[in-house]
């Protein structure tokens, strides 16, 4: 019979960029995404974390947010859309992303918002605020 699942060996030797993954631990939530998708947001705090790591073992990173929204940014990560969200979680996931340099999502969630009337940023967290 076949088996479920392939050892790490033979699975690298077909997609070992699929399988090289790099692990999270969000506030007690568990996110996996592949290194390369983690890749592509490279002045983020999580690919600069992540690319000073020794990668001979499985790469697990411990990140003090909240995985309730945290859920979120990985979504996006993986597929560059965002769910449908509600006005509160919307000003979270703007947060998170600020703090951890996504920038791509920072600029998103700041712009989506415009279709919600309740967003509540501060001007002190819009790096790129200017001065009138």
């Amino acid at each position: 019979g076949g088996r479920a699942f392939c050892s790490e060996e033979t699975e690298s030797t077909v997609a070992p960029a699929e399988e090289e993954s790099i692990n999270f631990n969000v506030g007690g939530w568990y996110f996996s995404l592949p290194r390369s998708k983690v890749a592509q947001f490279p002045d983020s705090l999580l690919w600069k974390e992540a690319s000073v790591q020794d990668w001979s073992e499985n790469l697990r990173l411990f990140i003090d947010q909240d995985g309730f929204v945290f859920r979120h940014l990985h979504r996006y990560m993986q597929t560059s859309e965002l769910s449908s969200l509600s006005c509160t979680e919307l000003n979270l996931l703007y947060e998170q992303a600020l703090a951890l340099q996504l920038t791509p999502l920072t600029q998103l969630t700041f712009s989506a918002p415009r279709r919600c009337c309740c967003l509540m940023i501060s001007p002190m967290l819009m790096p790129w605020r200017r001065k009138l």
